[in-house]
């Protein structure tokens, strides 16, 4: 009988513990900081601009937060990292919730973007992806249109593949090249 008495206290005090554990916050990063540069079709840089980033990590905020910064002269800005403190038994209940409203469309991690607006016709906008490094450039276009980049050459202005400057319908998704220029 004592030996059952032993064994049901140490099970109660081992359930315990993992529900302790899973009580402590701990720390979630929804995105490093991130320094950006704004520039135009042309490879200008653009000052003044007011940029939003958006963020929130899907299982513990219900609604997203924002910030609003200004570029500086050379169409420079930086965003903080954003850190965000949950327990195991909040991401679990988060995860319950969001499978219980949203089924198999159900997402559970960071969601956080960047969008510059220098008049109604003249934005663009960059979303982060978990785990990678944010694009350091957004392109602002006519009408919203707008390719990350990520370039380590701020100097030179965006060109095609055929090595003409780039319009409109030309730009897309651009990485830094071994050099250290755009690539297409």
């Amino acid at each position: 009988m004592p030996n059952r008495f032993i064994i049901s206290h140490r099970k109660t005090a081992m359930a315990l513990a993992v529900l302790i554990c899973l009580a402590i916050p701990v720390p979630h990063q929804i995105v490093p900081a991130w320094p950006l540069r704004l520039i135009d079709q042309h490879g200008i840089a653009l000052g003044g601009i007011a940029t939003t980033q958006t963020w929130r990590h899907l299982v513990y905020q219900p609604r997203p937060m924002t910030e609003t910064r200004r570029s500086d002269t050379q169409g420079r800005l930086s965003f903080p990292e954003r850190v965000i403190w949950g327990s195991g038994l909040r991401y679990l209940y988060g995860v319950v919730a969001n499978i219980a409203q949203h089924g198999t469309d159900a997402a559970f991690g960071p969601d956080v973007w960047v969008y510059a607006k220098a008049d109604a016709d003249f934005g663009g906008s960059n979303i982060y992806t978990s785990g990678q490094a944010p694009p350091d450039t957004v392109v602002l276009l006519r009408y919203g249109v707008c390719p990350a980049t990520n370039s380590t050459n701020d100097s030179s202005p965006v060109h095609t593949p055929t090595g003409k400057q780039a319009g409109l319908a030309d730009l897309r998704v651009l990485k830094p090249s071994e050099d250290g220029g755009p690539k297409h």
